[in-house]
């Protein structure tokens, strides 16, 4: 979700291009810090996080918000290196790790500069505007409802409910 929210939001903009290399670069130190967090006793990413950032963009693209390129680079920023610090992988073999880590930042890289392409690729016309705001307004509602059923996991256990009587014999 958040990748599709940060697609929307460069495909709606001209210059790009720094927002895209602060993503990579914080993806790096995203998939960085998910190999130093165990070891610092820092938990893994929440899913809280990608949630909030996904229904950011999403917001960002259905109104279509201008943003100054500090707050688009905070954006791409804080996206990359969240999506980079929930990419940790289980503890391995040091090379066996790189190797997975290196496919999920080329993953992370492949996967937003491909949508980005294919969103500025669409021709600048009413309807493509209406698309935008729709797309951008499904990731929010994707990105809430992902919340909400996070938040109803990780609430504490309630006594459950009996939806039937008990039947004896």
């Amino acid at each position: 979700m958040v990748l599709c929210g940060l697609a929307l939001v460069a495909g709606q903009r001209t210059k790009i291009t720094p927002p895209l290399i602060a993503f990579l670069l914080a993806s790096a130190g995203g998939i960085g810090f998910s190999l130093l967090g165990p070891r610092l006793g820092i938990p893994e990413a929440l899913p809280l996080l990608p949630c909030v950032l996904a229904g950011l963009a999403g917001v960002i693209a259905a109104a279509r918000i201008p943003l100054r390129s500090v707050a688009l680079l905070g954006l791409f920023a804080a996206g990359g290196f969240v999506l980079g610090w929930d990419s940790g992988q289980d503890p391995a073999e040091p090379w066996v790790m790189f190797k997975l880590l290196l496919g999920a930042w080329i993953g992370l890289a492949v996967a937003l500069l491909n949508f980005a392409n294919y969103a500025a690729m669409c021709p600048k016309r009413p309807w493509t505007k209406i698309g935008f705001r729709v797309l951008g307004s499904w990731v929010l509602a994707s990105s809430i409802l992902f919340l909400a059923f996070t938040m109803r996991v990780t609430r504490p256990n309630a006594a459950p409910t009996e939806s039937a009587p008990n039947q004896k014999g």
